[in-house]
This record gives structure tokens, C-alpha cells and sequence, in this order.
């Protein structure tokens, strides 16, 4: 073998060597590239496409995911190859550079390029081995950890409704109790039987989210928005009534408002759980609800004056388990998927849901959904 040629492998060598000091792909691809380029006194290049006759293939779990190429000016002449008029051998010639090399060199050269480029493909793979491991590791600790808070929230959240169910429930059959006194401890088990209700459909709906990527809804059909907004009311108003605690709303709705097409119940979700975050965190203001129409969507806006919202925490508030850490949030207890459960109805509807909040100064969440044209 020639001097030149066991340089060059030496070279080779020890390039494969320096890859496994790193462990970025595009840093291995920009130091072959450039190593090659300075062997070969030839442009290099990465391409989708095997472009040149020397075009190496870079593996990926025997895949060719891409071509490593050698300038199309360098051409490799192979059994085809014609003679060389002064040596008599096939050649590797670059053209305009003036090279010539015997066949024997040019073939040397490829053999040793590609056994190279086995060595670069598989180091690519051990990196990206890792990689994968890691984010399957990655992956599972994050599993974990959703599951650990699954089971400590909804052990925390189930216990006080169903503590209070059995609870008043005893009392009611161990003893004799006045009509009074009955229709109280009625009224304290309907409340907590509402609240069990409310944390098992929480839950089902975080399970199919998790299952099919979006919520379930049922048919949907045209409907009009400010009826669905006054039946959502009415309906926590009973409750409200039930346990001696009133609440005034503001209505400020347009006039001859499009319908949309809509899943009702689904949407008096919606407005039940903004109207009850609105009284729980409205430190006992007045909420308004506005109802308007703004360019193709109808615009809902839902307001309290209480104790607001972090600006760091407003693109963070529809997310899954998150809720605001203070004073009235661990009085009043909750699962922290109301709000990431209204994201998800308001967005398999076709709309968009955001937050406008000010420590202090109170909370405004709007949402807007198409209308039918």
C-alpha cells in the first residue's frame, strides 16, 4: 500500500476515533464533511439524494436516511474504466484539478470510504439509541408523575363529598330529626352528590382526552348561545339557592345574535364552570357576562372583580391539574381541570379560549366559537 494511501486511512482512523468524542449528529456531519473535504481536495456535501458517483450512503437502523457526496467533479473510474495513455491503468481523475490516480487507488479509496461511512452510521445509531432511551425514560418519569398526581387529586377531591354523603346519611337514620334540620342535611347530600358527579365526568373527560386526543361531543346542532349562558345560570343559581348563597350576574348580550352549532350540554359546561370560578374567586362581586358578535365568531366574556390572576400564569391556566396557589384555592379545594376541560370543549367547537387578569383587579375569560352563516 502507498504512503499516501495508509495516510489516508490513518486519517480515516482517526476521524472515526474523534466521532465518538461527540455526541450531536449535525456536529459528527459537519466534521465529516469538512475532514472529507480537506482529504479529498473536493467539495462535500449532505443531500436527500444520491447525487455524483460518489455518493455514501448515511444509515440510520440500516435506513439511508441521507447521501453523503463528493463533488460531481470527482469521478471514479471502475472495471469500465479506459486506459490511462501514459500508465495503462484506470484512473480517478478530478477533473479541471489535474489529478490522476491508478484504478487500483480509486477503488481503495471507495472501499475505504465505505467501510468509513459503516463506522459514521454506526455511531449515529448508538447516539440516537441513547437519545431514544432517554426519552423513553424522559417519558416515563412523566408518566409517573401524572399518575401520582391523578391518584393524590382525585383522593383528596372525592373524600370530602363522599365523607359528607355518608356522613348526613347516618345522621339522618340514626336519628329522629325535624323537618328542618332533614331538609339541611338533604340539601348538604345533593350538594356533595353534585360534586362527586361533577369530579367523575372531570375525570371520564381527562381519560378520553388522554384515549382520542380531544373531547367527546354529542350531536351537535344550531343553537342560541345567550340561552344556553341564562340555562347554565339558572342551573347553579339552584344549587346556589340550596345553600343560602344567592348571586347576582350582570347580563350585557347583543341583540340578534347568530346561532352556532353546538353541543349544548357540553356548552352549559362551560359557562356553569366560568360562572362558578367567577363567584369562587370574585370575592363576592357581581360577574358580568357579555355576550357579541366580532367579525365571523361570537365573543363571550365572563368577569369578576376579585383576587386576579399571576401574568405569569395566564398562558399556563388551561393546562391540565394547574391552578392558582393562594388563600381561596385551598379553601375552596378543586381538581384544577375546569378551566383545561372548557379548552377542550371550546376548541372541538372551533373556537379559542384565553384569560385577562390583574392581581387584584379581577379576571376576565373570553372564548370565541364560529356562527352559522
Amino acid at each position: 500500500m502507498a504512503k499516501s494511501q495508509i495516510s489516508t486511512t490513518n486519517e480515516l482512523l482517526g476521524l472515526a476515533a474523534e466521532l465518538y468524542q461527540l455526541s450531536d449528529v449535525d456536529a459528527i456531519i459537519d466534521k465529516v464533511l469538512a475532514r472529507l473535504q480537506e482529504l479529498y481536495s473536493v467539495e462535500t456535501k449532505l443531500s436527500a439524494e444520491a447525487e455524483g458517483e460518489i455518493s455514501l450512503p448515511l444509515k440510520l437502523r440500516d435506513t439511508t436516511c441521507a447521501y453523503i457526496c463528493l463533488g460531481s467533479s470527482l469521478r471514479v473510474k471502475r472495471s469500465d474504466a479506459k486506459r490511462h495513455p501514459e500508465s495503462g491503468e484506470g484512473s480517478l481523475s478530478a477533473q479541471g484539478m489535474g489529478i490522476a490516480t491508478p484504478a487500483s487507488r480509486a477503488r481503495n479509496d471507495v472501499t475505504e470510504l465505505e467501510l468509513f461511512m459503516n463506522l459514521v452510521s454506526q455511531r449515529i445509531d448508538q447516539l440516537q439509541l441513547t437519545m431514544d432511551l432517554s426519552a423513553s425514560h424522559e417519558r416515563l418519569l412523566e408518566q409517573s408523575r401524572y399518575m401520582s398526581q391523578i391518584f393524590s387529586t382525585v383522593s383528596h377531591e372525592l373524600r370530602t363529598p363522599l365523607t359528607n354523603v355518608i356522613g348526613f346519611s347516618e345522621l339522618m337514620l340514626s336519628r329522629e330529626l325535624d323537618t328542618k334540620t332533614q331538609k339541611q342535611y338533604l340539601s348538604e347530600i345533593a350538594r356533595s352528590a353534585r360534586r362527586l358527579s361533577t369530579l367523575v365526568n372531570d375525570f371520564l373527560d381527562l381519560s378520553r382526552v388522554e384515549a382520542s386526543g380531544s373531547i367527546r361531543l354529542d350531536d351537535c346542532e344550531p343553537a342560541d348561545i345567550d340561552w344556553i349562558a341564562e340555562r347554565a345560570w339558572k342551573d347553579l343559581n339552584a344549587e346556589l339557592i340550596l345553600t343560602n348563597k344567592p348571586a347576582e350576574i350582570e347580563w350585557q348580550i347583543a341583540k340578534n345574535l347568530p346561532k352556532i352549532n353546538a353541543d349544548s350540554d357540553a356548552m352549559i359546561r362551560v359557562f356553569i364552570n366560568l360562572f362558578s370560578n367567577a363567584l369562587k374567586y370574585g370575592s363576592g362581586s357581581k360577574i358580568v357576562c357579555a355576550i357579541s358578535v366580532t367579525k365571523n365568531l361570537v365573543q363571550v366574556k365572563v368577569e369578576d372583580k376579585g383576587i386576579g390572576i399571576p401574568q405569569d400564569m395566564l398562558d399556563s391556566i388551561f393546562d391540565r391539574f394547574v391552578r392558582v396557589d393562594n388563600g381561596v384555592t385551598r379553601e375552596t379545594g378543586g381538581t384544577g381541570l375546569g378551566l383545561w376541560i372548557c379548552r377542550q370543549i371550546i376548541e372541538a367547537h372551533g373556537g379559542k379560549i384565553y384569560c385577562k387578569s390583574k392581581l387584584g383587579a379581577g379576571t376576565q375569560v373570553c372564548f370565541t366559537v364560529p356562527y352559522i352563516k
